[in-house]
């Protein structure tokens, strides 16, 4: 798109998915049930290259295939270089991985108190509290846990996350932080209760 990059050279609309009403395009359960999950579904809207078409056949080892309606439309179909083409449709060369690679890059593993919280720094916390993204970017740093595949798994350690949560925090701005995670914690668990009655 650069140099033209306005929202005016943007595809918009719905596309392929034309037919589908207004209120359940715009629905994120919508797009979520939609998202193209398969090579052969995904070569039915978009003429794959060979690179890309032998990433799709490695999504079931790797980091799994998965683009939203609503992201597709985004892309070029005429463009294999399109950035966000690249960033969401596998290609061959993901599974080279040179020496200087690691699986994970951003050294979170180091920093885990329990399975699915990391904390680096004195003044916040990452709670990954799912594995799922509503589409899978190629270069995500995470994509050792996330997608189902591949040879870790992200195993969320619920109560010992909760409990590590509500430990006293020194930094003013942290507390009011984990205060909203707490609350929306307790309504999780709450929900969770009522779903094993």
């Amino acid at each position: 798109m650069y140099p033209k990059d306005s929202i005016t050279n943007w595809f918009s609309g719905q596309g392929h998915w034309s037919e589908v009403p207004s209120e359940q395009w715009l629905d994120w359960n919508w797009q979520l049930r939609n998202r193209i999950t398969r090579p052969e579904q995904l070569e039915t809207y978009l003429h794959l290259t060979p690179e890309e078409r032998a990433g799709c056949n490695l999504t079931k080892n790797k980091l799994a295939l998965a683009i939203t309606p609503y992201f597709f439309n985004l892309i070029d179909p005429n463009d294999p270089s399109d950035p966000l083409r690249k960033q969401v449709v596998p290609r061959v060369n993901e599974i080279n991985v040179s020496p200087e690679e690691h699986l994970d890059p951003l050294g979170e593993e180091i920093d885990k108190t329990t399975d699915g919280i990391v904390h680096r720094y004195p003044d916040r916390v990452l709670f990954l509290v799912t594995d799922r993204c509503a589409s899978y970017c190629r270069y995500c740093t995470r994509s050792r846990v996330v997608s189902g595949v591949g040879d870790q798994q992200l195993e969320t350690q619920w109560e010992a996350a909760f409990d590590y949560l509500e430990k006293p925090i020194d930094n003013e701005r942290c507390r009011r932080v984990v205060a909203l995670a707490l609350a929306q914690t307790q309504l999780a668990r709450e929900n969770r209760a009522l779903r094993q009655q």
